[in-house]
């Protein structure tokens, strides 16, 4: 048995675990890059994280998820709450050999409510993608999930090889990361519970 004599240690042990758990939670700058690369055929869409909005590249086809949501503040049973909302989506068009790619960016969140349950954690991508005006993939989450299995693993990106047909997945997950291979004839059915490493 543990005795204690010094009465204020409880509220640094206390205080010390609210602080590690701040900086494991604390904001992060997610955004999403989107690659046509008409020379190699590919059609890529990354998402990456920054650790300030200042760091975020400033180029040609990068778009910060944070920047797609707005904060609006509610009154309900609960009291007044703030959530993060979707603002806006980006869209895209890509043209590879004679195919036309367009693809919808939207940011996805586990739980609007900030301080909710997984409130707190930032947006991810949500990817639709339409080839030749058909739906390629629709509503694909890359991260950001409060249960598992889905809160195991990420998506990292999605690679469109036009001369395959196919698309690589890079998926990481809890002790790897692995790139997955699916025709495109399957990604409209895909689910993303199929994708875990």
């Amino acid at each position: 048995m543990i005795v204690i004599k010094n009465s204020s240690l409880p509220f640094y042990a206390l205080l010390l675990c609210f602080l590690v758990s701040t900086a494991a939670h604390s904001e992060d700058w997610p955004y999403v890059r989107v690659t046509c690369d008409q020379r190699s055929g590919r059609l890529t869409i990354e998402e990456l994280s920054a650790e300030s909005r200042e760091l975020i590249p400033n180029e040609k086809g990068v778009h910060s998820l944070i920047a797609l949501t707005d904060i609006r503040t509610m009154n309900g049973p609960t009291g007044v709450q703030d959530y993060r909302v979707r603002k806006s989506n980006v869209e895209s068009t890509c043209n590879i050999g004679t195919s036309h790619y367009r693809l919808q960016v939207s940011p996805w969140k586990f739980s609007a409510k900030i301080n909710g349950m997984c409130g707190d954690y930032s947006p991810s991508t949500e990817l639709t993608v339409w080839r030749e005006g058909q739906k390629l993939l629709d509503k694909l989450v890359f991260a950001g999930f409060c249960d598992p299995p889905d809160s195991e693993f990420a998506i990292e990106s999605v690679s469109f090889d036009e001369a395959a047909r196919t698309a690589r997945v890079s998926i990481r997950g809890l002790r790897a990361t692995v790139q997955k291979s699916l025709p495109f004839s399957d990604l409209i059915k895909i689910e993303r519970r199929r994708l875990i490493p």
